[in-house]
């Protein structure tokens, strides 16, 4: 079992404060109407949620991954659409961490640790998945500017993005290959930038999977993030950072269900007893504890391992 520091505690139980309070009474309602309150945004910047990886040099909470998957769980337990807000900024930041200049980092990690401003990572194409390296978007350099062209599909938060970390070819588009691929920060105000519809999800209906268009949109060569053709490896690394915590989502919505379950089962009386009192009943109720506790010790050595 993990075991938590007394700074760990307390910001788990900041977390569970404020989720009760700001959260759990509009919950359904959120998954219902599909609509996400933005004053959330507000709420979980000023909390450090969405910054949470960015050091404390350039103005984040300098957390580490374990905590911040830790407090991902604390949020999945009342709302699993909320708890896409926690690390939201720091997959855009990772790039920049990894492959920015010091200039970039100064410039775009200080505004992103902020936690004001929503940030989006656009490198799923209707054709190109998991296969990243079939995208077509392009990014073509003319004098000081990068002409980009193409369109991204299921973006997490990307209708409410401010500034979107994208993913193009600067190469060949045609071409197969990850060594073409570019990073660029784009504010969406750019003129060419252009929204599509929000897809409508089975689940987490409330978060925003955005389709986004980029039509002969001029970027600054300056917001290219680290050299052309080091775009791949600067979201591999992001990817890898962020999945623990989206595994950390999963391993809350669980325990939520499971504290429902527990609660309902002490609750519901069938045959002059609580349900909860019947072998058949615990025996599920157990099977739950147990893989539950199976997923979280697997993510929490992930944690450990990755830092």
């Amino acid at each position: 079992m993990l075991k938590l520091t007394a700074t760990q505690r307390e910001l788990i139980e900041s977390v569970r404060r404020v989720t009760a309070k700001e959260v759990a009474p509009i919950a359904r309602e959120m998954d219902e109407s599909g609509q996400f309150p933005s004053r959330l945004i507000s709420i979980f910047g000023e909390m450090g949620l969405m910054q949470g990886l960015i050091p404390e040099e350039y103005g984040g909470p300098g957390l580490d991954l374990t905590t911040l998957c830790l407090l991902s769980e604390e949020v999945a337990k009342v709302s699993l659409d909320c708890s896409t807000l926690v690390g939201l900024n720091t997959m855009a930041a990772l790039p920049i961490l990894h492959i920015g200049t010091e200039a970039q980092k100064d410039r775009w990690l200080r505004l992103f640790a902020l936690g004001k401003t929503p940030t989006a990572v656009a490198v799923t194409e209707p054709h190109a998945g998991s296969d990243v390296a079939a995208i077509r978007s392009s990014a073509m350099r003319d004098g000081d500017d990068y002409v980009i062209n193409g369109q991204k599909c299921y973006i997490t938060m990307g209708s409410i993005a401010h500034y979107v970390m994208l993913f193009a070819k600067t190469g060949d588009v045609a071409r197969r290959g990850v060594d073409n691929i570019s990073a660029f920060v784009v504010d969406t105000k750019t003129p060419g930038f252009r929204l599509g519809r929000d897809e409508r999800c089975m689940g987490i209906r409330a978060t925003p999977h955005s389709e986004l268009y980029f039509e002969d949109m001029r970027v600054p060569v300056e917001n290219r993030i680290g050299e052309e053709g080091k775009g791949f490896i600067a979201a591999m690394a992001a990817f890898d950072r962020n999945r623990p915590i989206i595994a950390a989502s999963a391993v809350g919505v669980a325990r939520g269900a499971f504290e429902v379950a527990l609660a309902y089962a002490k609750e519901r009386r069938a045959f002059g007893r609580t349900i909860g009192e019947f072998q058949a009943i615990q025996h599920m109720l157990a099977d739950m504890v147990m893989q539950i506790e199976a997923a979280s010790a697997l993510l929490y050595q992930c944690t450990v391992v990755s830092g």
